[in-house]
């Protein structure tokens, strides 16, 4: 009996070690895995961890990717899943690729795709200043709109954001400047505010979605044919008619913004941005305990012009108070002067000409699940297309 145990025993112990040898003896493959961002996103390649794990989760590694963005693993035969993420100050990044089968020497690239906008925040998606003329050769300047788009992934409320016209036009320097010719902190705006209405938290605009607001909230192609836009569907209207004695027609089924501040007369028949694009502007949000009407109405907020002798006064806002803003010039060099902060928009965009039915247009950084990540670099030189056709609403499969 004791012979039979002795026996079993060294059998056992040769299977063991005809085991070992063999796991010992297994093939290893190298695995040559090289990370890249998708497109132009950028972004450093060092340090990036790249998981590997076999089809029945029994085996995983994580390694890390050299400044190339390679990273070799040895591996047996097999199916395998790789996935890597990673994010920077923009995107978060993800990549997975699945069963992968590992039979010899490979090489396999992981592409990361953006999955979500870590930035973002209300911004001037869209803005047709432009105008139109009539078949007459006329101009047609109640087609205007801005687009405002949410660029962010999460819910933003609507109901203390404002729009406003700088002071002066681009056509000359601006006087609003401290003793040492800097731009004051103080933001002159003229003309008139136009600002959602709500409470508080009444008007809330989805991540990645936009509001039309138009001069006039009509089909103006069917008033003029060379107008290029239909704005009867838009969410909202300027309506000036309470302030020019009805001159502006106003389109009961769609909502009025509201007028909390208001210097451009009686005689000025509709809100527009100038034709000429020499307006900047700013979209800007009331702080949660400042009343709208109270402020534009305190005469500490309101100025004349520094040097001139003009009555007029204007609406000083804080520049910290601005969301984003657009430095809207010239079609003509010599009168490109900037009004806005380096900090709100280091740049300056315009259309080649007045009344040519195109609009400026934010590009297309990226598409995430059909949503638009609009790029924002606070300089509309480089965030803007110029000499645009006017899309209320504007979607798109393709970046710019």
């Amino acid at each position: 009996m004791s012979k039979l145990v002795n026996f079993l025993m060294i059998m056992f112990v040769a299977t063991l070690i005809i085991s070992c040898d063999n796991d010992e003896d297994a093939t290893l493959y190298n695995v040559n895995v090289v990370v890249t961002y998708e497109q132009d996103y950028g972004g450093s390649l060092d340090g990036i961890t790249v998981k590997v794990e076999n089809a029945s989760g029994s085996f995983s590694q994580e390694l890390q990717t050299d400044a190339q963005g390679k990273v070799i693993f040895n591996l047996e035969s097999g199916e395998y899943n790789f996935s890597s993420s990673t994010s920077n100050e923009d995107f978060s990044f993800s990549v997975t690729k699945s069963n992968v089968s590992i039979t010899e020497d490979i090489n396999i690239n992981l592409v990361l795709s953006p999955i979500s906008y870590l930035k973002g925040g209300l911004i001037f998606s869209q803005v047709y200043y432009s105008s139109s003329k009539t078949p007459q050769n006329k101009p047609y300047m109640v087609d205007e709109f801005i687009e405002i788009y949410n660029n962010s992934n999460k819910p933003v409320y609507l109901d203390k954001v404002a729009v406003g016209i700088l002071r002066p036009s681009s056509s000359k320097p601006s006087v609003w400047v401290n003793n040492d010719g800097t731009l004051m902190d103080k933001i002159p705006l003229n003309m008139m505010v136009i600002r959602f209405p709500g409470a508080g938290k009444d008007i809330s605009l989805e991540p990645y979605h936009s509001v039309v607001v138009a001069s006039d909230a009509i089909n103006h192609k069917e008033v003029n044919s060379n107008s290029p836009v239909d704005l009867s569907k838009a969410d909202y209207e300027i309506y000036i008619g309470d302030f020019n004695n009805g001159i502006d027609a106003d389109v009961p089924s769609v909502t009025n913004m509201d007028i909390p501040f208001y210097n451009a007369g009686a005689k000025f028949k509709e809100y527009m941005i100038s034709p000429t694009g020499a307006h900047a502007i700013v979209l800007f949000e009331f702080p949660e305990n400042v009343n709208p009407k109270d402020y534009c109405e305190n005469p500490d907020n309101l100025s004349k012009e520094p040097g001139s002798s003009y009555t007029k006064e204007y609406l000083l806002i804080p520049k910290e108070w601005v969301i984003d803003g657009i430095e809207i010039v010239s079609a003509s060099p010599k009168k490109r002067h900037k009004r806005l902060h380096e900090e709100i928009d280091a740049g300056k965009i315009w259309c080649s000409a007045s009344y040519n039915g195109k609009s400026i247009r934010r590009k297309v950084k990226a598409i995430i699940d059909n949503n638009l990540i609009y790029l924002d670099t606070n300089n509309s030189s480089n965030d803007f297309l110029a000499d645009q056709e006017p899309i209320p609403w504007f979607s798109t499969d393709k970046i710019d």
